[in-house]
């Protein structure tokens, strides 16, 4: 095996025929299997040159002739590797993209960090007596929250603007570069993963500048979130939902839980689409007894319970579900659909 860097542009690979009656007269062939695969005649020399070989795998095939003429064409062979540069390397792309979804999220919580402590020094310089202290909370209070809305639109815009265009531009490009079919297939492959992942990052920061967004904390906004979350996935699927008009007034309800439990629901459905082939599904979302209680119910192939390895989808709600201290559970039935139900006790949930 031959083993080379992408940028080792030019190399050699010499052979000899066993056979020294006329070693003169022994004839040589070759071909590069992954570059090309026709015999290339090569007459009695015993070298080949290549040059500016793409990153990937090769395998070199020599074949060879005695003085008589009678080839071998079993030959001997060998595997040729090129690394592709790290930039070129399929994990710094992910690398890359999980950067780009992860970065305002940090950006965001340093910057409220940040004011939080400047408030508070100014705060304890300013309080002179329990009333002014009073005032001052009061006043402090409602200048943060002001602040992190104002933030929280700065953010909001800037994703917008900035990073969602740029991803567009990336698409675009790719679709671009895709249309020639003069690319080849490897790097038509290359350039469809950085388009799926760049129309996936899209996605999850569209959802994340909603939740950023004031005006969606209503209850109203919310709700009609649901309700066309449901209809942009369940396109060719029959549903039935019902949403309780008031089952996120709740003091305890914070946005951070409206979040989880509507990235519960999306990806329950997504779930559904891509596996159950399901044609009717029912969900429902209210508020009981201190409880806010999700059930998604398809009818659709269903599984084994008992030999079912759970994947990332089903790992990423129990997750989600377990981040608000709530209980999610599932129950399917092989060729009878799929039932889940989260429960999320509201004294009991985290407050983020």
């Amino acid at each position: 095996m031959i083993i080379l860097n992408y940028d080792d542009n030019l190399f050699s690979v010499s052979f000899t025929a066993l056979n020294f009656i006329n070693p003169e007269l022994n004839q040589y062939a070759y071909k590069l299997e992954g570059f090309d695969d026709q015999w290339i005649s090569n007459g009695n020399r015993r070298e080949v040159f290549f040059s500016n070989l793409d990153p990937g795998e090769y395998t070199l095939r020599i074949a060879a002739s005695n003085n008589d003429g009678v080839w071998n064409r079993d030959g001997a062979s060998v595997k040729i590797i090129v690394n592709p540069p790290w930039w070129g390397t399929l994990w710094f792309r992910i690398v890359l993209a999980v950067s780009i979804v992860a970065f305002p999220w940090f950006l965001y919580n340093e910057r409220i960090k940040s004011i939080r402590r400047v408030e508070k020094a100014r705060a304890d310089e300013q309080i002179k007596s329990m009333q002014m202290l009073e005032e001052e909370r009061e006043a402090e209070s409602k200048k943060r929250e002001e602040l992190e809305q104002n933030l929280k639109a700065e953010i909001a815009r800037d994703l917008h603007d900035d990073v969602i265009s740029e991803l567009s531009v990336i698409t675009n490009k790719c679709s671009q570069i895709l249309a020639d079919e003069s690319i080849e297939e490897k790097n038509q492959k290359h350039l469809r993963i950085i388009k799926d992942v760049s129309e996936s990052v899209k996605i999850m920061i569209r959802d994340v500048i909603w939740f950023l967004q004031f005006e969606n904390e209503s209850n109203e906004r919310m709700i009609g979130k649901f309700y066309s979350t449901a209809g942009n996935i369940l396109q060719d699927i029959d549903y039935e939902p019902e949403i309780q008009k008031d089952v996120f007034e709740h003091p305890d309800i914070t946005v951070y839980i409206k979040k989880q439990i509507y990235l519960i629901f999306k990806e329950s459905l997504e779930n559904i689409v891509k596996h159950s082939q399901a044609d009717k599904v029912v969900f429902s979302l209210i508020k009981k007894d201190n409880q806010i209680i999700m059930t998604i119910t398809d009818n659709g192939s269903g599984f084994d319970l008992n030999n079912h390895k759970p994947g990332n989808g089903l790992n990423n709600l129990k997750k989600r579900a377990a981040h608000l201290y709530s209980m999610l559970t599932l129950d399917s039935v092989p060729g009878k659909g799929t039932i889940i139900i989260l429960k999320l006790e509201l004294n009991h949930s985290i407050k983020r």
